[in-house]
């Protein structure tokens, strides 16, 4: 497979559990390098081993999409996907290093404190289910341990290997082009579970989702292609080559229909070290919180949270 060129971010909005609810006044912005975590509350994760975290990311934000845990919660399948098996088994670690906490993950117990065997059997658990998402991503992807993957290219083959799933991602929309030069028009209908945006407009939103666009007719290089969304899933994800358009994260929240979208991660890639890192966004209506997976060389794996807020 021929080498793939890995971009900054991956925008991932989830619909709000009840419908047409207010949506948080405070705007968060992505927390940088260096900056000092607050809060005693965290989660587990996976290490980061053999290359894996562009995986890290997806696993880590597929068990932090609450909007999925509650439609997928209760469904009994006699063969359940890796998906359905992801989230049972992310809820068995976690009840096992809880059971062990003297109190809950409302005080200020650390899952650090729980004895270092039963953080190993969770480990174990979480290494064990990752193992069995990349040896289903492998046929396709021809991922290989040590070798850097992008989970822009497995995040839609894992949900294609999961139909039930993947259509709780399926977003249908069309691009819309008219050239202002030559009056050119076109309109192409689609449908994916993430969409690649390149040379977006500075003011780039989900629903003003512009980027500059060539012309095919006069060749015209500064003409604008738009998004138009015409169905939006439970949980919409978007691709952006440069990176997001701003920080901003709570001004990318909007409403389509009756049904309210915010923010819940962002996918980024650093540079120093290279490296994929999942900033999952957390509202519980008074606070917001940035989880940060950036699990390098800690042996025991957790979720750091920010009890910072931003103006």
């Amino acid at each position: 497979m021929e080498k793939k060129e890995h971009s900054p971010n991956t925008l991932i909005v989830q619909k709000q559990v009840l419908s047409n609810s207010e949506p948080c006044s405070l705007a968060p912005k992505i927390l940088h390098q260096g900056n000092t975590f607050l809060s005693e509350r965290r989660w587990l994760q996976w290490r980061n081993v053999h290359a894996l975290c562009w995986l890290d990311c997806i696993l880590s934000i597929l068990v932090h999409l609450e909007t999925l845990k509650i439609i997928l919660t209760g469904s009994v399948l006699e063969n359940p996907s890796v998906i359905h098996r992801l989230l049972a088994t992310y809820g068995q670690a976690t009840a096992l290093v809880n059971n062990c906490l003297r109190g809950n993950l409302d005080t200020d117990e650390l899952i650090s404190e729980a004895p270092g065997n039963v953080l190993s059997r969770a480990e174990s658990h979480l290494n064990e289910i990752r193992n069995t998402v990349f040896e289903q991503l492998q046929p396709q992807l021809k991922c290989t341990l040590g070798k850097e993957e992008s989970p822009v290219f497995a995040f839609p083959l894992l949900l294609q290997n999961d139909p039930e799933t993947e259509k709780f991602f399926l977003h249908s929309f069309s691009w819309k082009f008219e050239c202002l030069q030559c009056g050119y028009q076109v309109s192409d209908r689609c449908q994916k579970t993430l969409t690649t945006f390149t040379n977006v407009i500075p003011e780039w939103h989900p629903l003003n989702a512009a980027h500059v666009a060539p012309c095919n007719n006069c060749n015209h290089r500064t003409q604008r292609r738009k998004m138009v969304l015409e169905k939006v899933p439970p949980v919409l994800m978007m691709h952006f080559v440069e990176g997001l358009p701003h920080n901003d994260l709570m001004a990318y929240s909007f409403q389509f229909k009756e049904d309210s979208y915010q923010i819940t991660a962002v996918v980024q890639y650093l540079q120093e070290p290279k490296h994929f890192v999942a900033w999952i966004f957390n509202s519980d209506g008074n606070s917001v919180h940035l989880v940060q997976t950036f699990a390098l060389f800690r042996p025991v794996l957790i979720l750091a949270t920010s009890s910072q807020t931003f103006p």
